[in-house]
């Protein structure tokens, strides 16, 4: 019988040609696949420059880094997040808050962000230098708005786009950098298309192009073709990508669209065959199209713990591996123990009632009858 996890690379055999050129080329690092694949992102997305980095989490790191903040800046993003949107914020001498999601879109609420704003300015607190909006499940959140507040206050934006390459908002793709100073993307194995570990961050600013470009090779300028002849003046990293990361990535990217084309149709097929009468889904906001990273089923009734765990493991029974994305940050002991948060009601809400589903190219529509009728089976079953 089939096993069905909530995420799973699909790898071709163009794929695996591309990957053994690679490796009986002269160069597997820092070659020509790197450079074709920065220019085809950048031209994809509609952004002037793409670096590509070790992974998704050295892409967040590099970005915050390249904006030279003060240290201890305050940064503010989503409680439903990857703890490494966080870790990166502290990394670079930082600290954080979060702004609640909205609970239908499930995005950072700009709402609440404009209302965090205005309390800070009533109370003489200094606003925050930094704001990462993620786009949780694959969907933009409402950038235009974000955008607004953080021109008006002089706030920096990194999207930290991980789960939504291919996907759109305002007519534009994501990675365009239109409402943000840089966008981030993963290539991690379940993401839009992969690397197998790697990470892009795009930009329309020279300035922190070049910057990240030295940060990714330990901070090193190269000023003429002689490598001996180069310097050191800012500490960097090692985040560099090999060419084999890149020469998938490059076939991967060939497919993208018609990897887009198939989320959208298992996103609708789950849409129509579960039971919506029990169950509600991510809203999708207007003038954005999800790239479909997660399909995320949301209880309308209360769920006790009890309860979530028999659904689960009722599933697991029939070899369905459902997900919780993600763990609130607030909630974590690493930062309990040192940080304080607002309130975040909504995230934890979301979190105690919600699951994510089987979401990759691999499925077909066999795979999805059986996933649905085994979920109305077993709500009906638990009279849930």
């Amino acid at each position: 019988m089939n096993r069905y996890f909530y995420g799973r690379q699909s790898i071709s055999s163009g794929d695996i040609k591309s990957v053994l050129k690679s490796l009986r080329s002269n160069t597997i690092s820092q070659g020509q696949e790197l450079n074709k694949l920065e220019k085809k992102v950048a031209k994809y997305c509609g952004a002037k420059y793409c670096v590509a980095v070790s992974s998704g989490t050295a892409a967040l790191h590099l970005s915050v880094l390249s904006l030279n903040l003060k240290k201890n800046f305050l940064a503010l993003t989503s409680p439903i997040t990857f703890v490494a949107t966080t870790n990166v914020i502290l990394l670079a001498d930082g600290k954080f808050d979060l702004i609640d999601i909205n609970s239908k879109n499930l995005n950072f609420d700009p709402n609440l962000f404009k209302k965090y704003l205005f309390d800070r300015i009533k109370k003489r607190l200094p606003l925050p230098k930094l704001v990462i909006p993620v786009h949780f499940g694959g969907l933009s959140p409402e950038m235009t708005k974000i955008y607004s507040l953080c021109k008006k206050y002089n706030i920096k934006i990194i999207e930290d786009a991980s789960q939504s390459m291919g996907g759109s908002y305002m007519k534009r793709r994501i990675g365009s950098c239109k409402f943000s100073d840089l966008t981030v993307f993963s290539l991690h194995p379940v993401k839009t298309i992969t690397s197998g570990e790697g990470g892009l961050i795009l930009t329309n600013n020279k300035m922190l192009y070049k910057k990240i470009l030295e940060l990714r090779i330990n901070g090193i300028q190269k000023n003429s073709s002689k490598s001996w002849e180069h310097d050191m003046k800012n500490i960097g990293y090692n985040y560099k990508i090999s060419e084999i990361n890149c020469a998938l990535a490059n076939s991967q990217l060939k497919r993208i669209n018609s990897f887009i084309l198939k989320r959208k149709k298992i996103a609708k097929f789950y849409t129509k065959y579960l039971d919506s009468k029990k169950l509600f889904f991510q809203e999708i906001i207007p003038n954005a199209k999800s790239a479909w990273h997660l399909f995320i089923i949301i209880f309308k009734k209360s769920l006790s713990s009890r309860n979530k765990n028999l659904f689960y493991n009722n599933l697991k029974k029939k070899n369905i591996f459902l997900d919780v994305k993600y763990r609130p940050i607030q909630t974590f002991s690493g930062y309990k123990k040192k940080y304080k948060f607002l309130e975040c009601k909504k995230s934890a809400d979301y979190f105690k009632q919600s699951f994510c589903l089987p979401m990759h190219v691999n499925l077909n529509s066999k795979d999805l009858k059986y996933i649905c009728s085994n979920i109305n089976k077993t709500i009906d079953n638990m009279k849930l």
